[in-house]
């Protein structure tokens, strides 16, 4: 095996790694739900302020628009290590279904990533039709994901 190779392997072993520890980087429950809250906040802080350019509820700003984006994208990854095992328990509204469906909840998190990077793409291209659209699209899989995995 090359040292490229050898490399390569261990960053990616590293980072295998370095998500489990994530995973479980929690002393409890709420820890978890509180940490998960944050993160979705801050999602929603920015695709409000995005949603208010959009329907001229505030002047349009290209280079603001597109720092949400990306924003949203740092963020958009974040959310998901906060569903440990038992954090349906607490102060939450997220459905017991994450965990006995999570093959589901796992697909419409990815759906949402992939509709944050074209987002994002939609952003950098300067078209607001583009944006528009992109921006319907991911707000679709947010929706998506509350109507199964949410309380109302």
């Amino acid at each position: 095996m090359s040292n490229n190779m050898k490399k390569t392997l261990l960053l990616v072993t590293a980072g295998l790694l370095s998500t489990n520890v994530l995973a479980s980087n929690f002393d409890d429950n709420q820890e978890a739900i509180e940490y998960r809250k944050d993160v979705f906040g801050l999602i929603a802080y920015n695709f409000s302020d995005m949603k208010a350019m959009l329907k001229g509820e505030k002047d349009f700003n290209q280079q603001l628009f597109e720092i949400r984006a990306n924003n949203i994208k740092a963020l958009s990854t974040m959310p998901w290590e906060g569903f440990i095992q038992g954090s349906d328990k607490g102060d939450t509204d997220a459905k017991a279904d994450i965990w006995a469906d999570g093959a589901e909840f796992k697909q419409k998190a990815q759906t949402f990533e992939q509709n944050v990077i074209k987002l994002v793409s939609a952003a950098q291209s300067g078209d607001k039709k583009a944006m528009k659209k992109s921006f319907g699209m991911t707000g679709r899989s947010c929706k998506s994901c509350h109507d199964d995995f949410k309380k109302d």
